[in-house]
């Protein structure tokens, strides 16, 4: 018997992890603007922005993590449950592979399909707002996306592994 390349749950915490990636592409279409126009006349508090939308996929898995865990134990006596830091960890996690898988995945997006060689191509701006454009609805079902999917996926699969061995 072949093992298998990714567990369900690795699928599925991918999944949720790429949910969360178009909310905060979401969200950062509607912010980044208003952050830009904001660092003109106090530039700590747009940072304290831009750090916010950042740590976003931490602090949404952080909450959903820890709201989730209490109410599951409501119905099941498992011992030393609820601890904090399993939040902590599975808001930690989401966000490095998050970061991880959108860099990974944009490096291999640009060796599927290379940019012209122009000189704005590789500026930052044109990379960021090209990989914004990517996550708008017209474009989710796309190489993209599934290269995003699957990365994801892969990474939480090895993080299973390893906890599983350890």
């Amino acid at each position: 018997m072949r093992p298998r390349l990714l567990s369900p749950t690795a699928l599925l915490c991918g999944a949720f992890t790429f949910a969360l990636l178009f909310v905060q592409a979401g969200v950062a279409r509607a912010v980044v603007p208003h952050l830009i126009d904001l660092f003109q006349t106090a530039p700590r508090l747009a940072m304290l922005g831009f750090l916010a939308l950042v740590t976003f996929p931490a602090t949404a898995t952080f909450v959903a993590h820890r709201f989730g865990s209490r109410f599951l134990d409501h119905f099941a006596s498992v011992a030393g449950r609820g601890r904090i830091i399993d939040s902590v960890w599975a808001g930690a996690l989401v966000w490095m592979v998050t970061y991880t898988t959108s860099i990974l995945t944009r490096i291999l997006f640009l060796v599927i399909n290379p940019p012209k060689p122009e000189p704005d191509t590789l500026s930052l701006g044109s990379e960021v707002m090209s990989m914004l454009a990517q996550l708008s609805p017209a474009n989710t079902i796309s190489i993209f996306a599934a290269l995003w999917l699957f990365v994801s996926s892969v990474l939480f699969e090895i993080e299973q592994r390893s906890r599983a061995r350890s």
